[in-house]
């Protein structure tokens, strides 16, 4: 079943006290994840292509039907061991959604956060090899789709 998901993109300003940072831009998505009962309420998800892995906090894996399959240490970029997280490695089923459309269920393969202190991040992982991601910043268009020849 294809389907065409509206994205939003969202502009953070530079810091004020920092005048060689530049404006961070975030593109999001509308996600709910299955639960035993149904579906959560709806989360506001990064989507980020340079995440190999989709990253979930527990307050939202928390709710939900899982998977586990093991446990891991999520390195960060700060290449501190400090400062890296543990996780759960497990699969978890998300649908997508906008004002008019919502995406059939859609599995995941994700990280799954020990704390609920980290973003909603969705990956390439099982995410974004579902579909096609289209981005137009300068027109502030965006979608995730998946044609019928991919589904």
């Amino acid at each position: 079943m294809s389907f065409k998901i509206k994205l939003h993109f969202k502009t953070f300003p530079p810091r004020p006290d920092d005048p060689l940072t530049a404006s961070i831009v975030r593109l999001f998505a509308w996600v709910q994840f299955k639960t035993f009962s149904g579906y959560t309420d709806p989360f506001r998800a990064i989507v980020d292509t340079g995440a190999p892995v989709s990253l979930v906090p527990f307050k939202v894996w928390g709710q939900c039907a899982v998977t586990l399959l093991g446990e891991r240490t999520v390195p960060t970029i700060s290449e501190r061991p400090e400062c890296d997280l543990r996780a759960s490695v497990g699969r978890v089923t998300l649908r997508l959604f906008d004002e008019a459309a919502e995406s059939p269920d859609l599995p995941l393969y994700a990280d799954l956060c020990h704390t609920s202190e980290m973003p909603l991040i969705l990956g390439f992982k099982d995410f974004l090899e579902q579909g096609v991601l289209h981005c137009d910043y300068p027109g502030q268009e965006a979608w995730f789709e998946q044609p019928e020849t991919l589904s």
